[in-house]
């Protein structure tokens, strides 16, 4: 009869000890000290979140989305912006009417990607809210026409902008006639009128060119002797200058290419190109005055 008998089970380290004893010294062990024990584990720190300074009137908000958002073109416009009507306690409309700058420029297309137009980590964005209630006012920045620049006496600047203004005044000028013209033949017949295309309203027209009209005569008389002025000699103080810098640059801003922005051209390819032509000479001046702050 077959007997079962377990057979010994072999350790893989039996032939390295066989017939030796262990050399054991000191180096092989590792001792805790009693400061050790006191001391709690460190853990491993956390990924640091993306961070967003946004500006809205004299407070800064900020608030922060995942890390790397920003770098890995996972946060856009629209996000920023709804961002900002949870900061605001905004109702939908409300958020939908909020404009966003980075440095002069506004991030406009909602769908594109925040780095796109710059934005990094902890960059700061200035918030306004357009509001519709008055005609071209603006609900943000300073919040208040007390708080618009005014230049003491835009005399002595001979009324002159920066980048060739006299040419914007002579078109000004010479456009008007056009208009009362083409006015003035619709009310005659047909015949004038059916040379624009049939979907222009020369009525909304001439009233949006007003409004552009106005909107860069305000910058002419009350801010370019100013941003001239800036740009020219900037304040030595550090602080002094970068106040200046931010108070024009906001103004600018605020009363001037978001109203520009408040004219829709409605189709009217006059009023779109006469609104791109101010949009682009502001946006010229925020440049001059940006590199007027960084030369000092």
């Amino acid at each position: 009869m077959w007997s079962y008998r377990p057979r010994p089970t072999l350790s893989p380290y039996a032939s390295m000890n066989q017939g030796r004893t262990p050399n054991v010294t000191d180096e092989d062990y590792s001792y805790i000290t009693s400061q050790e024990l006191e001391e709690p584990l460190e853990e491993p720190s956390p990924v640091e979140d993306d961070v967003l300074n946004i500006k809205y009137r004299d407070r800064i908000y900020q608030t922060c989305f995942p890390a790397y958002a920003i770098g890995d073109g996972k946060l856009k416009v629209y996000d920023i912006r709804d961002r900002v009507g949870l900061l605001l306690d905004l109702d939908d409309y409300q958020t939908r009417r909020v404009r966003l700058f980075y440095k002069g420029r506004q991030l406009k297309e909602p769908g594109a990607l925040a780095r796109d137009y710059g934005v990094k980590n902890m960059s700061e964005i200035l918030a306004m809210i357009r509001d519709d209630n008055s005609r071209d006012t603006y609900n943000g920045g300073y919040g208040s026409d007390d708080d618009i620049i005014v230049a003491e006496d835009g005399s002595s600047y001979g009324g002159s902008s920066i980048g060739a203004d006299k040419g914007s005044s002579k078109r000004r000028k010479g456009r008007k006639p056009k208009k009362k013209s083409k006015a003035s033949g619709s009310k005659d017949g047909d015949s004038v009128g059916s040379a624009d295309s049939p979907s222009v309203d020369l009525a909304y027209r001439e009233t949006a060119l007003n409004k552009l009209d106005d909107i860069a005569a305000y910058f002419d008389r009350e801010l370019a002797p100013l941003c001239i002025k800036f740009t020219r000699s900037p304040p030595m103080d550090p602080t002094k200058r970068d106040d200046e810098h931010r108070r024009l640059s906001e103004t600018i801003l605020q009363h001037v290419i978001l109203k520009l922005d408040g004219v829709e051209p409605n189709g009217d390819d006059a009023v779109r190109s006469r609104r791109k032509e101010l949009v682009r000479e502001s946006q010229q001046v925020l440049h001059q005055l940006d590199a007027a702050k960084a030369a000092n």
